[in-house]
């Protein structure tokens, strides 16, 4: 179980940074490109998009502590022996990234990584 704990331990730290570290992400009909929740934070007051970009991603900095919660769940659950737990935390973990991107690619692979260990 070795290799999945890197996985859980990899996308844990990942989700809860995902506002931080960002990927592109472009507000309003002139697509001004805002990656992150500083850069959306920078933009000057005036700008018309500039809360929904910290909206949005505020949003992303809760959805990756939430989560990175489920991941932390699984952990301990792996560390009890119970598998049916850690999956099921990963699982709502996977679902839950694909509000942002439907290829998972956080948790899709700590999740195969319990599931093909198990």
């Amino acid at each position: 179980m070795s290799s999945a704990n890197n996985e859980l331990d990899k996308a844990i730290a990942t989700a809860s940074s995902w506002a931080e570290t960002g990927w592109s992400m472009t507000f309003g009909p002139r697509n001004v490109q805002v990656n992150s929740l500083k850069e959306a934070h920078e933009l000057r007051n005036g700008f018309p998009q500039r809360l929904e970009a910290i909206s949005y991603w505020e949003d992303i900095k809760t959805l990756g502590q939430e989560t990175a919660q489920h991941g932390k769940k699984a952990k301990a659950a792996l560390e009890k022996g119970d598998l049916n737990g850690a999956i099921n935390a990963l699982y709502l973990a996977r679902y839950m990234e694909k509000r942002v991107d439907e290829n998972s690619p956080t948790w899709g692979p700590a999740y195969l990584a319990v599931v093909d260990n198990s």
